[in-house]
C-alpha cells in the first residue's frame, strides 16, 4: 500500500513570524451513524498536520465505525501529527437514540449536545455535512469558525441551500459546485476554494478490487438514493431486484446509499432475505464497500437515480441508466442524468441494458467527460494537498 503523494514546496508552511498561530486548534468532526463521509475530510486532516506541523489537529469521531475508517486512512500518511478523540454520549442516551435510528438520527443531535464543551477547545471545526452548523447554536460556540468539505459532488438541491452561506470557508471538488454556490447563493468567491476530491487520493491507493461473481457476465450496480421524494427505491426497488433475479444475462450488485437501510422505517427498507445467496446477486446494504468505491469500480453499468456516486462511477467512463421516480426538480439538480438513458418504467429496462454500451459510445461518453471536468478539478497536485493549503491560507488571512 503506497503513501499519498507529498510536495515539499508547500509542506510545513509554518515558520517563526508566520501569522499562522502555533496555538491554532482545528477539529475535524465526523458526526454520523455511518462512515461514508470520512473519506471527504479525514485525508485533509492528516495532510494538514504534515504541511503545518505546528497546528493542533484532532479528529473527533462519533462512533467506532468512523474511528476504524479514520485509522484505515491514517496508514496512508506516515508521520502525521493528528490526535484522535471520541465524542462522548452517556450510554443510556446512546441506547435510546440507537433505538430511534430506523426513523430518526437522533444520535447526531445528542452527540452535538454532549460534546459542546469539547468544542470550546477549538478555534476551527472542519465538517463534511451542513447539519454541524448547529454547533453555533450553543452560546459558548457562537464564534466558532466552520469549514465545509462536502461529502460528494452531486447535483441535488440540498447541496445548495441557504445553510451553506454560514460557512466561513467551503472546499469545492470542482467549478460546478463553486459556480452554483456563488451564483445561486451569492457566496463570495474568496470563501470558495476549488481543491479537487480528496476521496480519490485515498481510494486510488486502497486495494478495493474484488471478484463478486463466478462468471464474467456484465455487472450492473443498482445504487438507489435514500431520499423518499427522489429515490427510485420505493416505487421500483424490489421490482429491479426481482428482474435481475429472474434473468441470466447480467450480474447485479445492490448497494444503496447507506442511509436507506440505516433509517429503514423512514425510507421503506424491506427484507432482502430471498435474494441472499443468489448466484447473480450481491447484496450490501451498508458495509464499507458500499462507499469506498469498491462497487463503483467493479461494475460495468450503473443503474440509479440521484446519488452522487454516479460521478465516482463515471470517473472511468461507462454506461449509465437512470430510473425517473417522478419527482419534480429543477433541471440543475439532475444534470447527472444527462450522462445516460433515463427510463420511467421497468418495462424499458431490458432494452436500456441491451443498448447501454452502444448508446454510451454514440451519445453519452462525451457528456460524461464534460461533466466530469466541471465536477472534479483534477490536477498534478493531489486534492488533499490543495485542500490543506486552502485551509492554511484562509487561516493566515483570518
Amino acid at each position: 500500500m503506497g503513501t499519498v503523494r507529498y510536495h515539499s514546496d508547500i509542506a510545513a508552511t509554518y515558520q517563526p513570524g508566520n501569522p499562522l498561530r502555533s496555538t491554532t486548534r482545528i477539529a475535524f468532526f465526523f458526526n454520523h451513524v455511518a462512515a461514508h463521509q470520512v473519506y471527504h475530510g479525514a485525508p485533509l486532516a492528516f495532510q494538514l498536520s504534515l504541511m503545518a506541523p505546528h497546528l493542533r489537529v484532532v479528529i473527533i469521531s462519533a462512533s467506532l465505525a468512523i474511528e476504524e475508517t479514520v485509522h484505515r486512512i491514517a496508514r496512508l500518511y506516515p508521520g502525521h501529527r493528528v490526535s484522535f478523540a471520541r465524542a462522548h454520549v452517556p450510554w443510556l442516551v446512546r441506547v435510546v437514540t440507537s433505538a430511534m435510528r430506523p426513523v430518526k438520527l437522533a444520535e447526531k443531535d445528542a452527540i452535538r449536545w454532549f460534546s459542546r464543551r469539547l468544542f470550546r477547545k477549538f478555534d476551527v471545526v472542519v465538517v463534511p455535512e451542513a447539519n454541524s452548523l448547529k454547533l453555533r447554536g450553543f452560546p459558548e460556540l457562537s464564534n466558532l469558525k466552520l469549514v465545509y468539505t462536502h461529502h460528494g459532488a452531486g447535483d441535488r438541491s440540498i447541496g445548495f441551500d441557504e445553510r451553506h452561506k454560514e460557512f466561513d470557508l467551503i472546499l469545492c471538488p470542482g467549478s460546478k459546485i463553486r459556480d452554483r454556490l456563488a451564483g445561486e447563493l451569492g457566496i463570495p468567491v474568496n470563501r470558495l476554494a476549488v481543491t479537487g476530491y480528496p476521496k480519490f487520493d485515498v481510494v486510488d491507493q486502497l486495494d478495493v478490487g474484488q471478484q463478486f461473481f463466478k462468471d464474467d457476465k456484465p455487472v450492473v450496480l443498482y445504487n438507489p438514493h435514500f431520499s423518499n421524494r427522489e429515490s427510485s427505491w420505493r416505487q421500483f426497488g424490489m421490482q429491479v431486484l426481482e428482474f435481475f433475479a429472474d434473468q441470466d444475462e447480467y450480474n447485479l450488485i445492490f448497494a444503496p446509499h447507506v442511509l436507506l437501510y440505516a433509517r429503514g422505517l423512514r425510507h421503506g427498507a424491506r427484507s432482502l432475505r430471498r435474494f441472499f445467496g443468489h448466484p447473480r446477486l450481491h447484496v450490501d446494504t451498508g458495509s464499507t464497500a458500499s462507499f469506498d468505491m469498491t462497487y463503483t469500480r467493479a461494475a460495468d453499468i450503473y443503474l440509479g437515480d440521484v446519488s452522487s456516486q454516479v460521478y465516482e462511477f463515471v470517473r472511468c467512463e461507462r454506461p449509465c441508466i437512470f430510473i425517473d421516480a417522478g419527482a419534480s426538480e429543477d433541471p440543475a439538480n439532475r444534470v447527472h442524468q444527462r450522462m445516460g438513458e433515463v427510463i420511467g418504467s421497468l418495462q424499458d429496462l431490458p432494452e436500456a441494458l441491451a443498448s447501454a454500451a452502444d448508446k454510451h459510445q454514440r451519445i453519452y461518453c462525451s457528456v460524461q467527460r464534460e461533466l466530469l471536468r466541471s465536477t472534479f478539478d483534477e490536477a498534478d497536485v493531489p486534492a488533499t494537498e490543495r485542500g490543506a493549503r486552502a485551509i492554511i491560507e484562509w487561516l493566515e488571512d483570518a
